[in-house]
């Protein structure tokens, strides 16, 4: 294979990535609108568009349609920490046996 041929499908290999570049920064914008509620400002779509080739009317409908929820933080839906339990109900339990040991002949009537 010739040096210009192997040049030739080179340039054709970046551009196709280039494509792919522009619909991926339209992808991982319409999630962080969507899924983060993230509003995309005027520098954001700006830095897509010039950047990775992502469309100017895609990312302008996708900054509209943001809704106007506050963010939902995956912190706030967290369980809460429980702390261990360390060995205060293995003294309960023990005292408890004591008790029934002392007071069996009265619980056996």
């Amino acid at each position: 294979m010739s040096a210009q041929t192997k040049a030739s499908r080179s340039a054709a290999a970046a551009a196709e990535v280039d494509d792919h570049l522009g619909f991926a920064a339209e992808r991982l914008a319409a999630t962080l609108v969507s899924l983060y509620r993230v509003e995309l400002s005027d520098t954001a779509k700006a830095f897509l568009h010039q950047r990775y080739g992502a469309r100017l009317d895609r990312l302008q409908m996708l900054s509209s349609s943001v809704p106007s929820l506050s963010p939902v933080s995956s912190l706030q839906t967290r369980p809460p920490l429980l702390l261990p339990a360390g060995n205060s109900w293995q003294r309960g339990l023990e005292r408890s046996r004591r008790l029934l040991k002392r007071y069996a002949h009265l619980i056996e009537r």
